[in-house]
């Protein structure tokens, strides 16, 4: 029963070890991790701008940040930095917080913007829904907004995904 415990307590360090490596390579500098609270106080403030990269099938099911924008990662690639600059006003130093469902596809997207010009990227890494990095914005109560898929609902709304 020990020896049980110990193999399983191994693999579960080995696991949070090889998550951490990889998201912290995924970290460059000019970029870092975001909290819910701080995101969504950033945002609401206009110190943000907060972009819910998923896709528009998620964002009907559970809606959206209130204070984001719903620019789809699930395009063509340089629509969607296109997309993402606009919404920054052109300002490649502009502060940008990305979010998914649980924080790995913003995780990955916030080095691929960073390697693309943006200087200020950040991973709002427990997402929408949550996952191993935090309970989500739904759970944590932060206000969220139905998406309609009206073009005017939202000052950018880049969601035709390829």
């Amino acid at each position: 029963m020990k020896r049980v415990w110990l193999a399983g307590s191994a693999g579960l360090l080995i696991v949070t070890l090889a998550v951490v490596a990889i998201w912290s390579a995924m970290l460059a500098p000019g970029g870092g991790v975001l909290d819910l609270q701080k995101a969504y106080r950033e945002s609401a403030a206009g110190k943000l701008v907060l972009i819910d990269i998923r896709r528009p099938s998620e964002w009907r099911a559970t809606g959206l940040p209130a204070t984001g924008l719903p620019i789809t990662m699930h395009q063509d690639r340089q629509a969607f930095v296109r997309s993402v600059r606009a919404a920054a006003g052109g300002d490649p130093a502009r502060r940008i917080g990305l979010i998914c469902a649980a924080g790995v596809r913003s995780a990955r997207m916030s080095k691929y913007l960073r390697q693309h010009g943006f200087e200020n990227v950040f991973d709002v890494a427990a997402g929408m829904t949550g996952g191993f990095f935090g309970k989500g914005w739904i759970r944590s109560g932060l206000p969220i907004r139905k998406w309609t898929g009206d073009p005017t609902s939202s000052a950018i709304n880049h969601a035709r995904p390829q």
